[in-house]
């Protein structure tokens, strides 16, 4: 993580909250949303067994942020958000962003993204990250007897950042490349 807490990046009064950068202090917030919302929300760990994932996972997720960018988006005094990501041998990863649930849709979340300066179409952004919310959901719709269409029935957030690239391997070698898996 980089920079002391106090370092405001963006104010919102209309909206009610600031950005600033993640300090000690937000480490729990940050790790804790991570954790939780990435094993209910994510096609990949909500399968996974909970002590499996809560006991190796945490180290995965601390070696990302050791090696990378953490903002808090606070309201309040209180932490509604936080987004983090890096850039690593000319990448660039966006690797986690969260909104808790009652402040969503008010433009946390975009304020968040645009205050880490990634191209806003998040053109080449690799996503470590991605949970139900950014995949689409798709149904089958017969178009005649035996032949089915692929629609989607609700769009995600890869609908939105098509130039996003789906990375979810890109942790783990972060990871290991620290040795917190070892």
């Amino acid at each position: 993580m980089s920079g002391p807490s106090t370092a405001t990046v963006e104010v919102h009064p209309e909206a009610g909250f600031v950005i600033r950068r993640a300090g000690s202090e937000d480490i729990n917030f940050v790790i804790g949303s991570w954790l939780e919302n990435f094993k209910r929300e994510s096609p990949f760990a909500h399968r996974m067994n909970h002590e499996v994932f809560f006991g190796d996972y945490r180290p995965i997720i601390l070696a990302v942020l050791g090696q990378s960018n953490v903002l808090v988006a606070e309201a309040e005094g209180l932490l509604i958000g936080s987004i983090v990501w890096g850039e690593r041998e000319g990448r660039k990863y966006l690797h986690w962003a969260y909104v808790v649930k009652a402040q969503r849709r008010l433009g946390v979340g975009g304020s968040l993204l645009k205050a880490t300066h990634l191209p806003v179409d998040l053109d080449g952004v690799r996503m470590t990250h991605p949970t139900f919310m950014w995949f689409s959901q798709h149904t089958k719709k017969e178009v005649r007897p035996g032949i089915f269409k692929r629609e989607v029935a609700r769009p995600g957030l890869e609908e939105k950042y098509p130039k996003a690239v789906h990375d979810p391997c890109a942790a783990f070698y972060l990871a290991l490349s620290t040795g917190a898996t070892e």
